[in-house]
């Protein structure tokens, strides 16, 4: 056999063998996954809903009331040293207009915050997740008269992610049905960033 057909014959074998592992590869390649299911928000609410609330951190704590001109806050102290940790007041916001759109925005982003995961805490104590006391606990005060609570605990093992409860009125499809307030949530390590980053653009106002 001359060269030339020999070098046609090796690229045919060569293209039947690719044909056919294409193929093998496409028979055994698994079906498409269905689309993720959309997240559950944590608080089943609307910004408008919320007219006060109150926030405890490793920070200090401030609280903010929703006014006819916008968001106000109404206290703010820090823990000894987080001014210099944090960056010190240097271009604080002072103005109602900064001030209302910075709570604005957190605000925006609790209610928004998505459930990770969600499970009943059955005869763990809340100690086992952190959630006995919680270095970070959010307190509502909503329109229609009632008061919920998001406390955040411990770090999970793992997938990055934070313990957190819901202390109110149960929630809508709650996956611990018979006992919602056993309800143990698991949500992303940015909503600390988050609130870390409320207390750093309101640092202006702090007491002291």
């Amino acid at each position: 056999m001359d060269p030339l057909r020999r070098t046609l014959v090796s690229l045919l074998v060569i293209a039947v063998a690719l044909g056919a592992t294409w193929e093998a590869i496409r028979r055994a390649a698994p079906p498409p996954q269905p689309p993720l299911a959309e997240s559950r928000p944590v608080l089943a609410l609307s910004e408008g809903q919320i007219e006060a609330f109150s926030v405890r951190s490793w920070q200090g704590a401030f609280t903010a009331r929703r006014g006819a001109a916008g968001w106000s806050v109404m206290r703010l102290t820090l823990e000894p040293g987080v001014i210099e940790t944090i960056g010190g007041r240097v271009s604080a916001p002072r103005t109602a207009e900064q001030i209302d759109v910075a709570v604005a925005e957190f605000v925006t982003e609790l209610v928004a915050l998505p459930e990770v995961d969600a499970f009943a805490r059955g005869n763990e104590p809340w100690s086992a997740f952190g959630l006995d006391k919680p270095g970070l606990a959010i307190t509502l005060e909503l329109a229609r008269g009632e008061a919920i609570a998001l406390e955040i605990g411990d770090t999970t093992p793992g997938m990055p992610g934070l313990y957190a409860r819901v202390v109110g009125p149960p929630r809508p499809g709650s996956a611990a049905r018979a006992a919602p307030a056993d309800e143990v949530l698991r949500i992303g390590t940015l909503f600390r960033t988050q609130v870390d980053a409320v207390f750093w653009r309101l640092r202006g106002l702090a007491e002291g």
